[in-house]
């Protein structure tokens, strides 16, 4: 995938304005508030995650890292119990092997990388990042409760992920039934 493409969904992400739901429910403490945010670019070594996580990083990895440090998509701030969060390289490499030891070890193959969470899901992105596989680059969520073989691949890049996230705070777009 293209710097390009990564860079206009990125401009995309950036215009998303703060959405607050429930601010006239007086049941509530306080409304819900989601916000999205693109961090600012980090200087970060691909050789170094490469080597120590034993992956191959795909390109639009490698574009979005460059452009930015990770991002949240809709993360509720309010309550924390909503959102997609996309890890910057040093957050991806302290929290993949964390995450990986969460996993029933049958279940997590060689070139799998965990780049981030779906909060208060127990559900995680991982991308395929192993070059001599068919499904290199390929999105894949786990969810915590399933094998592997239920885990659903959403997305053929990680450009097209965000390409379908971004535009719905509704963005599990899995769950509508589309198929990648």
């Amino acid at each position: 995938m293209s710097e390009e493409s990564i860079r206009q969904i990125l401009a995309q992400i950036r215009g998303i304005e703060d959405i607050i739901e429930g601010e006239d429910q007086a049941s509530l403490p306080m409304p819900f508030i989601y916000r999205t945010t693109v961090h600012p670019p980090e200087p970060w070594s691909k050789e170094k995650i490469e080597s120590t996580l034993e992956v191959t990083l795909p390109d639009d990895l490698i574009h979005l890292w460059n452009q930015a440090a990770g991002l949240s998509l809709y993360k509720d701030i309010s309550y924390g119990q909503w959102g997609l969060t996309i890890w910057s390289p040093e957050e991806t490499l302290t929290g993949h092997p964390d995450r990986i030891t969460e996993k029933r070890e049958e279940d997590i193959l060689k070139g799998d990388l965990i780049i981030g969470e779906l909060i208060g899901d127990s559900e995680y992105p991982i991308l395929r990042c192993d070059p001599a596989l068919d499904d290199f680059g390929k999105l894949i969520i786990i969810r915590a409760m399933e094998r592997r073989k239920d885990w659903p691949v959403v997305a053929s890049s990680l450009t097209e992920f965000l390409e379908r996230a971004a535009p719905s705070i509704e963005y599990q777009y899995w769950f509508r039934g589309r198929k990648t």
